[in-house]
């Protein structure tokens, strides 16, 4: 008998179709994809179907999906800033020297973090720094600090959420890969 891996890096699934059929495919699906599925009330293909409906159903629950996964990390870089462990630091130079290091898993920036703060990149936006003698490149850029830090965390492969209710200094933190 054949052995099937999966590996997917998916982090929701959702299961749109008449209840039998819905049935059906999760007794097929493996423990993994399961732990991430999610089925509409509505959907199928029987006629009389509302598309409309549908489509708003799915839309809600990917956004509860992404207001969780948002709150899951917010929650972490907390219990980690509470902790002092080293594994989250806040304020614009911290979560700079972050970015250009590469130790930034996922960025946090509150309603503080003012648009009108400047920040100077280099190397398109690899480079990023409070001042712009800390970068050794030549081709250094002005930037709006609320453009800057979202464009740097997607270059460095590091996470961006947002948090309402957390003080921070500048308005911004970073939990650490390490």
């Amino acid at each position: 008998m054949p052995c099937r891996t999966w590996s997917t890096s998916w982090q929701l699934i959702v299961i749109a179709a008449e209840a039998q059929a819905r049935a059906e495919l999760r007794e097929k699906l493996p423990e993994r994809l399961l732990e991430i599925a999610v089925d509409t009330r509505t959907g199928g293909r029987a006629e009389g179907i509302d598309e409309a409906a549908l489509e708003t159903e799915v839309r809600l629950i990917a956004e509860d999906y992404a207001r969780a996964a948002q709150q899951t990390w917010v929650d972490r870089f907390a219990a980690e800033l509470a902790r002092d462990s080293g594994l989250a630091v806040q304020g614009l130079e911290a979560v700079t020297a972050a970015l250009r290091e590469a130790r930034a898993e996922t960025v946090v920036v509150t309603n503080e973090l003012a648009g009108d703060r400047v920040l100077w990149t280099a190397g398109g936006l690899e480079q990023v720094a409070v001042e712009a003698e800390g970068l050794a490149e030549e081709d250094i850029v002005r930037r709006r600090a609320d453009e800057a830090l979202p464009a740097a965390a997607s270059v460095s492969g590091a996470g961006l959420v947002m948090s309402g209710h957390l003080e921070l200094t500048d308005g911004v933190g970073a939990l650490l890969r390490y």
